[in-house]
């Protein structure tokens, strides 16, 4: 079959985020794949250097308006580990 490129960029309905995909497929199969996490930069980790890591909290909710979730417990996963912090067993029940 025929190979072709695919651009599905950050305002095609299906991509919720702030990146773009080239693609490169040969009938249902992708051959190859590339992603560029470069569009709508607005400069958070340079925001971030400057505040403490619980002010940092609400700023990593506007990463990716629509999936907070999962920035913020990445987030929260970070610091914990980096902080040396054990969490209890019952906020790592609340988590799931």
């Amino acid at each position: 079959m025929k190979e072709y490129e695919l651009f599905i960029g950050p305002q095609h309905p299906g991509v919720t985020g702030n990146m773009m995909y080239h693609l490169w497929v040969d009938g249902d199969i992708v051959t190859k794949a590339e992603c560029n996490v470069g569009y709508l930069h607005r400069g958070f980790e340079k925001l971030m250097e400057s505040r403490g890591w619980m002010q940092n909290v609400p700023l990593v909710c506007r990463i990716c308006v629509p999936e907070p979730d999962v920035n913020e417990m990445a987030y929260a996963m970070a610091v914990e580990q980096l902080m040396d912090w054990e969490v209890p067993d019952r906020a790592s029940y609340i988590r799931v």
